[in-house]
């Protein structure tokens, strides 16, 4: 598998694949699945359209925790004794919020799952989470979406959870950002309301670290091919810093125009995304950016041997939103086997009360307040090493995790997660 790109063909391809041993799973090891009936869990993914580049990376982790749960025993078993097997009901978005929506209903009315996860564009987490909350009462953790929006009314509801770290966490080293590189700042973001608001909260973050200068920012159209104008206007801003929340194929694009051109301000991006990384090449090696998982990290073992576990599978290093995807299947399983039933709400209530302390993402729980995950958050840096390749460099950890975020009490969904 090339390290560039994955295609649709190789995600359904890889279903066939068995997962190796992640060391310390939290599931119970049994003699063999029992023949009892399967555990359905419904995948939305954006396979195909402008988010398939890291769309196709959450299947194949979610994929690789479908595999190790049933390699240990499926879930809703007993010591020595066999559980259900998982069954993996996976649906393509092609990045379309109808398509979306519609795929949802399929799994939730037609296949009858009984949980949901997946997801990368906010839009399509939005109406597929009004389904839920309202209609189809299934538990969905959205490992993909950054934007605050999806755990913030009204999406907010009491069968929605956010897994993926959303841009109050995400823009945390912005901070660090600012301390180490300067105090002028450019930003540029997509134009929409992920980007948009992404680079407010990157604002907040830097100033944080001390007190910046805002020299301009622009929103680019999400899918612009050329940047150049763009980065003409920060090159005569003359920042310490450009502060960048572009998506899907723009991200490898910005940053290599950014550095064709020149400009020799230090690049923060709001994620690291490895397949998009790998596709900017040497121009990404410098830049920092705000993550939750990496290769190597000095207290958390299970990231690094996900990345081994994920390359000896694939042939390439993970982008971490395959070790996210992994997380939410492994947190969806887990409270299924906490509450020993498959009843919608008892799943919620064991999702609410989890904390997943050793998940190859580190100690990871979601509030009760609003169902948004909380994780360790760290800088890292593009580097490239004769193993990785070019990876995201782990550098020191964010400050304060509540620093951005809503408090409880105030966030306005404790109506609609109040069980």
């Amino acid at each position: 598998m090339s390290d560039t790109a994955t295609t649709r063909r190789q995600v359904l391809r890889a279903a066939a694949v068995g997962a190796a041993a992640l060391g310390a799973t939290p599931f119970i090891r049994s003699r063999a699945l029992a023949q009892q009936e399967e555990i359905r869990i419904g995948a939305l993914c954006e396979l195909s359209g402008v988010a398939s580049t890291i769309g196709s990376q959450q299947a194949l982790g979610i994929q690789m925790a479908v595999d190790e749960i049933n390699k240990t025993g499926g879930v809703l078993g007993k010591p020595g004794i066999g559980g259900r097997p998982v069954r993996l009901v996976l649906e393509d978005t092609e990045s379309k919020v109808a398509t979306g929506l519609s795929k949802a209903k399929k799994l939730v009315e037609r296949d009858r799952v009984h949980v949901l996860t997946g997801v990368i564009f906010s839009s399509v987490s939005l109406a597929v989470q009004e389904y839920l909350n309202k209609e189809g009462k299934v538990p969905f953790i959205n490992t993909g979406s950054g934007n605050p929006a999806i755990s913030e009314p009204p999406a907010c509801g009491t069968y929605s959870f956010a897994l993926c770290p959303s841009s109050r966490l995400f823009s945390l080293p912005a901070a660090q950002a600012a301390k180490k590189y300067g105090a002028r700042w450019f930003f540029i973001g997509d134009d929409y309301s992920w980007g948009r608001n992404s680079v407010e909260l990157m604002k907040e973050a830097a100033s944080l670290g001390r007190k910046i200068e805002i020299v301009g920012e622009e929103y680019p159209p999400l899918g612009t091919t050329n940047y150049a104008p763009y980065v003409t206007k920060a090159i005569a801003a003359k920042p310490d810093v450009i502060g960048l929340v572009v998506f899907g194929a723009g991200y490898a694009r910005i940053i290599k125009q950014i550095r064709q051109m020149g400009v020799r301000a230090h690049l923060h991006h709001n994620f690291w995304s490895q397949i998009d990384a790998v596709a900017a090449g040497d121009a990404v090696l410098g830049m920092t950016a705000g993550e939750c998982f990496t290769y190597e990290h000095p207290s958390a073992p299970r990231m690094q041997q996900f990345a081994q576990a994920y390359h000896a599978l694939h042939k390439a290093w993970p982008d971490p939103t395959a070790a996210r995807a992994y997380t939410g299947v492994e947190m969806l399983a887990m409270a299924l086997q906490n509450g020993g039933t498959t009843d919608p709400l008892t799943v919620v209530r064991e999702l609410r009360r989890l904390r997943h302390r050793n998940s190859v993402m580190g100690d990871v729980y979601f509030r009760e307040c609003d169902h948004a995950a909380v994780m360790p958050i760290f800088m890292v840096e593009g580097r490239q090493t004769e193993k990785y390749g070019i990876y995201p460099a782990y550098v020191e950890p964010a400050g304060d995790p509540d620093a951005l975020l809503v408090p409880c009490g105030k966030t306005g969904c404790e109506p609609a997660t109040k069980l």
